[in-house]
């Protein structure tokens, strides 16, 4: 149908170009367009055409249709296209077909139920068994909807801890409510000597009151099974501002934990020397001390505050508890910061031990040896016994190339060489067996001993008088492994690390002694970083004109020791800028030092042309200037001079001291001093009139020191070497009012004001050790009579030696 509308429109349009008449050219046409005609029906999949044409030029246009709204697609449901969902996949619901086309549409996807397990009880296979306190269970899951099955691993169910359980004595059972197994064992503090129960508050005290001790001998063995326990203190802080604490001191920088240096702490938690490094330390029998390591502070383990807040947490792991253990205790160390402790649990520890080879050294001379380490700081070192260097030369130690040692003639000894990187202490044993014939006799008849370059220490044979055939076994075919048959305990030592030297265990047969040995076995725990310094001159700090020298000793981990050497200190390097003086104004030499940046300024007289000089009816030798008529020179010697002294700075009398005569040493000049030392208080008064208007005098002092007497630490303005710093040396008054010394003046020595060290001395006929008049300070004096007072101030060491004052104004 659409092909024959489409040629009866283009035929007409050619009919009426043929006609000749009335020609309209397309382009230029106004259409006049006639109706849609429909040339193609749309359907419900399909679209349709129509078209119209222009009555006057015959042009065509054709447009599409839209598929049919009216009788589109007419859907209807298609169950054969849905599907169930099942355990393992999806299903299909509301599936549609047309009707009018036969197409197809998709329903919604239903999600795949998944298995609906259940336990299956009726499960008969022998691996299907139940789950306990601590090992896993396994078990049968059925699927309710299909037949699929699984089998289920079951966790181990845990412990449920029961309440604690305790005879009339001190140690209390903590046992399994499921299973009876024993899970710890707890010591109340309640229960404990020499402590102020009930309080449960440790004090930072000495004695009694810092220390719980539970008698436990009685239990060892038996109650309590001798082995390695974690021990867990149940606790509450005192104090909530405590929360940032921990069980050691954590300013203590001579402190290491875990290996590692502990930090410093400064302000309201530095470090204090009389506290101890701990705050909360164990110790078996009173001696052996179990350290905490952790770095988790009080708020860091969860701790409330208060005595009923308590809560147990890790303490300390691997406390070895044997049949030589008669008590525990749990002390606090001279350190403020207390807990409240209630109790102490000791919990069975199983070691996870790694395994290590030291291999020989042979430029050291040390041998190879294993060991075994436990998280815990359990330590265990195997030595092979035939492994040593035996004295003199006597190989034939062997026992039938067995691979034992046994040392054949009495003194013979053995040695074995062995490098730590730490320190352990722990008990040394032996693995072998004495000759059949001798079972009844000790195996002890020998020395041990452990030396390193710095101590020598002989290990105490534990139980000298036991013979053998109550610790080895004369059966014992093969001691080539680690086996408690056969092991005999010698006794307790430490070990060194190798910053003291290596450890070298010895070994010496005494008298008729038979032991055959295998192995050399160490058992221990770390002992705590021991520090030990040597020279270390690199990381010396130079003298300054402020500080003394420090020399530096180090230790292997790396801490760093200063031993300050006295009366080292540099002499300022001083940078001069004069400012001359003249007639009517002083002038002044602002010194300033390049290196510690101390200035300070010293007042030069004016400069005048003095005349002779006259003496004053004050007792001082005057000269006035020739030039101005307004300055001068007053000069006292202290041999004119009234010198008075004191026991206690309070009551004065006329001085009996004999002034110290000597020479100059560059003229040869007679001078007399006096001491002004530490022996007793002594002051000098000086008169002065002054004729004319107010004026301003530089006060000079006629000055020595004793070569010898730390000249360059001799301050004539104040005294700080080793004392306070508002000591004074000297007080100076001008009319019954204190002269203040600026800060600046404060920390000059003689040196700095002017005195240089002669190789001379003070002493009868002999030489004055540069002495010279020096500049001491600019004072200001009123018209007429003028009071001038200078005295001791402080009984201070570092003699200084005056022989007058004299005023330059």
């Amino acid at each position: 149908m659409k092909k024959n509308k489409l040629i009866g429109a283009i035929a007409i349009s050619a009919m009426m170009g043929l006609s000749g008449c009335n020609v309209v050219l397309v382009d230029s046409c106004v259409h006049e367009w006639s109706t849609w005609e429909i040339i193609d029906e749309p359907t419900c999949i399909d679209k349709g055409a129509r078209m119209r044409y222009c009555d006057i030029c015959g042009k065509t246009q054709t447009r599409s249709m839209p598929i049919d709204q009216m009788y589109g697609h007419r859907y209807v449901e298609n169950p054969d296209a849905d599907s169930e969902a099942t355990c393992t996949t999806n299903g299909v619901t509301g599936s549609q077909i047309c009707l009018r086309c036969g197409q197809k549409k998709r329903g919604t996807t239903t999600e795949l139920k998944g298995h609906e397990w259940q336990r299956n009880t009726q499960a008969t296979d022998d691996k299907y068994v139940p789950a306990d306190c601590t090992h896993s269970g396994l078990y049968q899951n059925k699927c309710k909807n299909c037949p699929a099955t699984d089998d289920v691993v079951e966790d181990p169910l845990g412990h449920s801890e029961g309440s604690v359980v305790k005879d009339s004595g001190v140690l209390g059972v903590i046992k399994c409510k499921r299973c009876n197994d024993i899970l710890a064992y707890e010591l109340d503090v309640t229960d404990a000597t020499g402590f102020n129960t009930p309080n449960t508050k440790m004090s930072a005290k000495s004695g009694s009151t810092s220390m719980a001790t539970w008698t436990i001998s009685s239990y060892v063995g038996n109650t309590l099974p001798e082995g390695y326990y974690d021990i867990q203190l149940e606790a509450a802080m005192t104090d909530s501002s405590h929360a940032n604490r921990k069980m050691y001191n954590m300013s203590k920088t001579s402190l290491c934990v875990d290996g590692q240096v502990e930090e410093t702490a400064t302000g309201s938690n530095a470090d204090k020397t009389t506290e101890s490094d701990y705050r909360y330390f164990l110790q078996i029998n009173a001696t052996d001390s179990y350290n905490p390591t952790t770095k988790k502070s009080y708020g860091d383990l969860g701790l409330g505050t208060g005595a009923a807040s308590v809560k147990y947490f890790d303490f300390v792991s691997g406390v070895q508890i044997d049949s030589a253990t008669q008590t525990i205790s749990l002390r606090h160390g001279n350190i403020g910061y207390s807990l409240f402790c209630r109790s102490i649990r000791l919990i069975p520890h199983t070691h996870i031990l790694t395994s290590r080879r030291i291999e020989a050294d042979s430029s050291k001379g040390t041998i190879g040896y294993t060991i075994d380490k436990c998280d815990c700081g359990y330590r265990r070192i195997t030595i092979d016994a035939i492994d040593g260097k035996i004295s003199d030369g006597k190989q034939n130690a062997l026992n039938n190339n067995s691979g034992y040692l046994k040392l054949p003639d009495n003194n013979d000894s053995v040695t074995y060489k062995i490098d730590l990187d730490e320190n352990v202490i722990g008990n040394v044993y032996v693995m072998g067996r004495q000759d059949v014939n001798k079972m009844d006799q000790t195996p002890y008849n020998c020395d041990w001993n452990v030396s390193t370059n710095i101590d020598n220490n002989a290990i105490t044979i534990a139980n000298p008088t036991k013979p053998s055939n109550e610790l080895l076994t004369n059966n014992n075919s093969d001691m080539a492994g680690y086996s408690d048959e056969g092991k005999v305990l010698i006794g307790n030592t430490t070990l060194k690390e190798n910053s003291f030297g290596e450890n070298v265990l010895t070994y010496k047969r005494l008298d008729d002694n038979n032991l055959i040995i295998s192995k050399i076995v160490f058992e221990g725990r770390p002992a705590g970083h021991i520090h030990y310094y040597a020279r270390y001159a690199q990381g010396d700090v130079p003298a300054t004109c402020r500080s003394n020298r420090k020399e530096c000793s180090k230790c292997s981990c790396g801490l760093e020791e200063y031993k300050e050497i006295p009366d080292t200190k540099a002499s300022h390097n001083y940078i001069d800028q004069p400012f001359e003086a003249d007639c009517y104004t002083f002038g002044e030499i602002r010194h300033k030092c390049k290196d510690c940046n101390t200035s300070w300024t010293e007042f030069l007289p004016k400069e005048h042309t003095l005349g002779e000089a006259s003496t004053s009816t004050y007792g001082y030798k005057n000269r006035v200037c020739t030039a101005c008529e307004y300055g001068g020179e007053a000069t006292w010697t202290l041999t004119q001079s009234m010198i008075e002294e004191s026991a206690d700075g309070s009551s004065w009398a006329a001085s009996t001291a004999t002034p110290i005569t000597g020479k100059m040493s560059d003229n040869s000049t007679e001078m007399s001093v006096f001491k002004f030392d530490n022996s007793s208080y002594k002051r000098v008064t000086l008169t002065f009139n002054n004729e004319g208007d107010e004026i301003d005098a530089v006060l000079r002092i006629f000055a020595t020191t004793q070569v010898g007497d730390n000249m360059n630490q001799t301050q004539p303005y104040r005294q700080t070497i080793g004392e306070s710093a508002s000591t004074m040396r000297f007080n100076l008054k001008v009319n019954g009012s204190k002269v203040s010394f600026g800060s600046t003046y404060y920390n000059l020595t003689m040196k700095d004001i002017g005195l240089e060290e002669q190789a001379s001395k003070v002493s009868d006929n002999g030489y004055l050790a540069d002495a010279k008049w020096l500049n001491y300070f600019k004072i200001s004096l009123a018209q007429g009579e003028n009071t001038i007072v200078f005295e001791t101030a402080n009984l201070v060491g570092h003699n200084v030696y005056i022989g007058g004052f004299q005023l330059a104004y």
